[in-house]
């Protein structure tokens, strides 16, 4: 495919590509802002593609199927692979995706010879190859090729090897340029295969003013699709209907008196909100022909485009060749015109609101497309892990590590100060803490959003603040409060994904926890500064104290050191604490509160969050079976004063 922006944006916005399951791309364009290609179909298309600046080829694999029955393998920026696992029974189809550059131009990078190897890795699978060769001979060409090129008998050699044949009729023209038919894109593949074979032919109603048709190919193999998740259409919510069904369903007010009446009164009031959502809230419908920024206009100027193609290719004559080349010059024109301003609309909408200028500087930052696709882990083997399963056991293994030996030995009959008292939870501060969450965060197990909570706080708040004052009371924190989905996100800009530490764990607690967390946090915040129990250098976790302040307190240091007579040198030293959350020892981080004079109910409660935590590892659309956690804290939003805690006895 001729590496143009153009060619590729009507291409991927053409309503017939979702309908395929793999399309290879050779030559794509490359975005000179993020390390990957055009991409304006994100909900229909993760992209496999090899962060190197002359990558030539790449894939696009339909969301249908799930990202952990795939792996993508990138040999060289010419060559890559697709190993896709299908059917109940997970068989397994290589596809190779190859560009091999034209003889004349680059005779030192042929990619003849990596494929040969690389078919030989998989040999006895069924394979797949497909892509550019440029290369001519009478296998693929036809009889219209008299005198094959030297390169082309080598790639034969290497098809013949591997038992691969040739898909389509020999012959069939595969690159067109205005006085130029030949056949040099291939689609080869193994016996087994071929006998699965449905089609393979050109598609000219797909080609988009590309030197290259596109080849179809269709295999009686069908693919596994991806399980959905249902999501909730929130835009389209009953608001009365989920009142009045939250206030039927909602528990009576009782008194809670062991642990098990706390799980119960907890699983109730999830309950109730979950049924009111059911019966308020219609599932939402993602239409797989919705594709942002493309008009009926650009639409009509395509067809057009290509009507006036087919009439010079009848016709063969100048004036034909010249409508068709001005309605082509045309559409390439409008469609950049068009993606230019729903761009720009976009920023617009966004400049509205203080909120939208944010996130447009947070897009601007981080522009890289999000990937639910893991590529080949490195084991500590040194071994690369391609199974699904095995890499999240190398994930938990990572974030989970067991828990370091702590020595203890100063506490051991620590004479602790007397406790600060605070008083019982308010309503107050029940619904001031729900109003504060942010709105569109991510749900954890229970699946209930914050957006939500802000909505049914006048209904949730009392029995809230009921069972949260239960909860410090017997100091128990509710088990549903300690489940947590823990994700696997990439740190951005990493230059090697196949290491475990390129990726960092995102806890997703159930919101009606955090809402106690957040409770809690803002509680041991004021204690802080109202009885001082944070040295005043202390910034870190504290409420008021930004980043700017503690660089002019360093600055005012710095300078005041060099003042004094005669000149000292000032020495500064930064220390970065690796895995800090997930070494942060429990019986430590509840001493350090006890030492500072929370009270007995707050460390209580918190004991109990830390303790018996489950979770699992969400890997794309795969997730692990639950385990407990004993270890760190999880590294959600409300987590830092507790860190603070542990760490200040060093302040």
């Amino acid at each position: 495919m001729k590496s143009r922006d153009k060619v590729m944006a009507a291409l991927l916005r053409d309503k017939k590509i979702t309908n395929y399951d793999v399309l290879a791309i050779q030559e794509p364009w490359r975005n000179p802002f993020v390390h990957t290609t055009h991409n304006p179909i994100p909900q229909h298309f993760e992209v496999a593609y090899h962060d190197h600046n002359k990558t030539r080829v790449c894939f696009f694999v339909n969301k249908r199927i799930a990202s952990h029955h795939w792996t993508a393998i990138h040999h060289t920026p010419d060559l890559s692979t697709l190993e896709l696992r299908w059917g109940e029974r997970e068989e397994t189809i290589i596809i190779h995706n190859v560009y091999n550059p034209m003889p004349s131009l680059e005779p030192a990078n042929s990619a003849i010879s990596t494929l040969q190897r690389v078919l030989g890795r998989w040999q006895g699978a069924e394979q797949i190859v497909v892509g550019d060769f440029n290369l001519h001979h009478p296998y693929w060409g036809g009889i219209k090729v008299q005198t094959p090129d030297p390169e082309a008998e080598e790639a034969l050699q290497t098809i013949e090897e591997s038992h691969l044949g040739l898909l389509y009729e020999p012959g069939t023209i595969t690159f067109r340029a205005r006085n130029t038919e030949t056949t040099i894109d291939l689609s080869l593949a193994t016996p087994s295969l071929q006998d699965s074979l449905i089609r393979c032919r050109p598609r000219e109603d797909l080609d988009h003013d590309s030197d290259h048709i596109p080849l179809e190919t269709v295999l009686a193999k069908p693919t596994r699709d991806r399980v959905v998740p249902e999501q909730w259409n929130w835009e389209r919510t009953d608001k009365e209907r989920l009142y009045t069904t939250l206030a039927r369903h909602l528990p009576v007010t009782t008194e809670l008196e062991t642990e098990r009446d706390i799980d119960s009164a907890t699983q109730e009031i999830v309950s109730a909100i979950l049924t009111a959502v059911r019966e308020s809230t219609p599932k939402s419908r993602i239409s797989p022909r919705s594709i942002p920024g493309w008009t009926r206009e650009c639409k009509e100027a395509q067809q057009l485009a290509r009507r006036l193609r087919r009439r010079y290719q009848r016709q063969r004559t100048a004036e034909a060749w010249e409508a068709y080349r001005q309605a082509r010059n045309r559409k390439a024109r409008l469609i950049r015109k068009t993606l230019r301003d729903y761009h720009r609309a976009r920023i617009k909408e966004a400049t509205n609101s203080s909120d939208g200028l944010w996130k447009l500087a947070k897009w601007a930052r981080n522009r890289e497309p999000r990937t639910t696709f893991v590529p080949p882990l490195e084991r500590p083997d040194g071994q690369m892990e391609t199974d699904a399963t095995k890499k999240l056991e190398l994930f938990r293994e990572a974030f989970f590590p067991p828990p370091p030996e702590v020595d203890l030995e100063d506490i051991k009959d620590y004479r602790y100060p007397s406790p600060l008292s605070f008083p019982p939870i308010t309503l107050n501060e029940v619904t001031k803490s729900i109003k504060r969450m942010p709105g569109r965060k991510a749900p954890g197990k229970d699946m209930i959003p914050s957006h939500l909570l802000h909505h049914i706080a006048p209904y949730i708040a009392e029995p809230l603040q009921h069972l949260y004052n239960t909860c410090l009371r017997l100091h128990y924190c509710p088990q549903h409060f300690r489940e947590s989905v823990t994700v696997t996100l990439r740190k951005p800009g990493k230059s090697d994904y196949g290491q475990l530490k390129s990726y960092r764990p995102v806890a997703l607690l159930n919101t009606l926890g955090k809402i106690m967390e957040s409770i809690i946090a803002r509680r041991i915040s004021y204690a802080v500064e109202k009885y001082n129990l944070l040295p005043p250098q202390h910034m870190g976790g504290r409420r008021g104290v930004s980043t700017e302040q503690a660089i002019h307190l360093l600055l005012e240091r710095i300078h005041t050191t060099w003042k004094i007579t005669p000149p000292h040198i000032a020495s500064v030293l930064f220390l970065d604490v690796s895995g800090a959350f997930d070494h942060v020892s429990h019986k430590r981080l509840l001493h350090n509160l006890r030492k500072r004079g929370i009270d007995r109910d707050t460390v209580g409660w918190i004991a109990s969050f830390l303790s018996e935590r489950t979770t699992t590892i969400r890997m794309g659309e795969l997730e692990s079976d639950e385990y407990r956690v004993n270890v760190g804290i999880p590294k959600a939003l409300r987590s830092p004063p507790y860190y603070t805690y542990f760490t200040m006895q060093t302040s």
